[in-house]
């Protein structure tokens, strides 16, 4: 079973919850409470992306560099890919603020990516394997 490491749940915290909740805070008295539903759903697009790479990571650490590469890779693809799809879906579905959703996935997908980067390297440093 893959456990959440503490730091990186820490990380994702610190880096991407605390700014979402003071973007958050500060759209919703400045501007209007309609922007508000595009920031939530770009955030938890963005969170969904960061938990399955995070998952796919974990999975595919300490296996031989072939399938690493397939499971790591093609997760990468498949997160795309269902990324891609809620997209579609909430735009479709859901009348938000389009400005604000793709402006907000953006920003912490950045954000997130960052986050991920780092768990990665950290991981990846000689010391660190599973094998």
């Amino acid at each position: 079973m893959i456990k959440i490491e503490r730091k990186f749940f820490g990380n994702l915290i610190l880096f991407s919850f605390i700014p979402f909740l003071i973007i958050l805070t500060v759209v919703y008295v400045k501007i209007n409470s309609a922007v508000t539903s595009g920031i939530i759903y770009g955030y938890l697009l963005s969170l969904m992306n960061v938990f399955l790479g995070y998952f796919s990571f974990e999975l595919a650490f300490g296996r031989k560099n072939k399938t690493f590469t397939k499971i790591f890779f093609g997760g990468m693809i498949l997160r795309m890919i269902l990324l891609l799809c809620a997209l579609i879906l909430i735009i479709k579905f859901i009348g938000i603020n389009l400005i604000s959703l793709l402006f907000s996935l953006l920003i912490f997908y950045v954000i997130n990516l960052i986050i991920e980067l780092k768990h990665i390297i950290k991981r990846l440093k000689p010391g660190n394997s599973r094998i």
